[in-house]
């Protein structure tokens, strides 16, 4: 758990990191030791009530559930376990669940694209039918056509790269972030209710100090813990299912006949984007494109831009690092705040606010975040919802 505990944490920053770092782990897991056996108990007990929420009549719960139990490899884990987790037969009725529902969002269906596609050829899932339904659901959305630029910077299709690129351009915002429902915590809560939780999993929390939680020790109880370790989970989970984002420079910088296309996906990705995973991506091709146009003007604004906007991310993610144990990012109105808009950027100022409230008379380093020029919040709606 303490891993999950440090995947968020990480997923706060991400925004101010290539998407490479982002997908790295190595060394974390070999900081921390934790209790085989309730560290097996915790990965059954995630595993049964993601199983349970694939039966939930809402299918955006059940890709939240699928794409947990596809991200579980056995040869990560220090024990056995049984192999495969999900039948194929389930997957892919979960998949065309997914394209007949009319409620299946554009983030649920991204998943499910990006589930299908990473399937065997065997089992007979068409990824095309996924393109088909975003760019009929949701075509003023520039991450809908990531998949198949890169399919198509793969095959070297200079034509459809072209294609593609005009209609990123003519698109009008870049839409992945997934938050979560009231649904989907209820559907946790009744599965808690039903089986709770063994309180030996706490075992895996070897070297936290829970005593040192900075909670209602009352409500400090294994199913509460279990409660925010799924719901980290799930956030960390949804991250593997991002588009890749290489291709979309590659293409910019070699197959352009000219950069206008590119500098307005750039202009998208900057002003109108719900991670700053994709704001950060956007800064960055657009001074690649100011340099490679020789604008010597522009290239000095573009710098400006990326570093007025790296420094913004440092400075709001800050209080995030303040806790004296790893446990702080199990602290539900924290884990509360992160997961509750359909924007990052606006939950991680209202994080960030929260956080220096709390620590702000113990931690001299406490950055007020109202200093870090909120752009996703308003400064009087973050003093008032304090």
């Amino acid at each position: 758990m303490k891993v999950i505990a440090v995947i968020f944490l990480v997923l706060g920053m991400c925004p101010s990191m290539a998407i490479e770092t982002c997908h790295k782990s190595s060394g974390v897991e070999d900081d921390f030791t934790a209790n085989d056996e309730a560290l097996e108990k915790e990965v059954y007990w995630l595993i049964d009530l993601s199983k349970q929420l694939l039966k939930h009549n809402d299918v955006n719960i059940n890709l939240i559930a699928l794409s947990h139990l596809n991200s579980i490899s056995a040869d990560e884990l220090s024990f056995e376990i049984e192999t495969p987790i999900l039948d194929s037969t389930i997957k892919l009725a979960i998949l065309n669940k997914a394209i007949d529902s009319p409620i299946a969002s554009t983030s649920t269906l991204l998943t499910a694209r990006s589930i299908c596609k990473g399937l065997d050829k065997h089992e007979q899932c068409d990824v095309e039918r996924f393109n088909q339904k975003l760019f009929y659901q949701d075509p003023d959305n520039l991450n809908i056509y990531l998949d198949e630029l890169e399919q198509a910077f793969n095959d070297m299709d200079l034509d459809t790269i072209d294609i593609l690129l005009q209609q990123m351009s003519e698109a009008k915002h870049s839409r992945m972030f997934n938050s979560f429902t009231r649904e989907l915590v209820d559907a946790i809560d009744d599965y808690i209710l039903a089986n709770p939780v063994d309180a030996e999993i706490l075992k895996s929390l070897n070297q936290m100090d829970i005593h040192q939680l900075e909670l209602n020790q009352s409500k400090f109880d294994a199913d509460t813990i279990m409660k925010q370790n799924a719901l980290i989970t799930y956030v960390a989970v949804s991250y593997m299912n991002m588009p890749a984002l290489r291709p979309l420079s590659l293409a910019c910088q070699e197959f352009q006949k000219d950069l206008s296309q590119c500098k307005k996906i750039a202009n998208i990705m900057i002003t109108n984007s719900d991670t700053g995973l994709m704001t950060m991506l956007g800064y960055g091709l657009a001074e690649k494109f100011d340099e490679i146009s020789g604008d010597t003007k522009s290239l000095i604004k573009s710098q400006v831009a990326l570093e007025d906007f790296k420094d913004y991310q440092r400075c709001i993610v800050q209080n995030h690092a303040l806790g004296d144990n790893d446990m702080v990012m199990l602290d539900p109105k924290l884990s509360a705040i992160m997961t509750q808009d359909n924007h990052e950027g606006a939950n991680l100022e209202r994080a960030a606010l929260y956080l220096y409230d709390k620590y702000k008379d113990t931690h001299e380093t406490a950055v007020d975040p109202r200093n870090c020029g909120p752009r996703y919040v308003d400064v009087d709606e973050l003093t008032k919802t304090n």
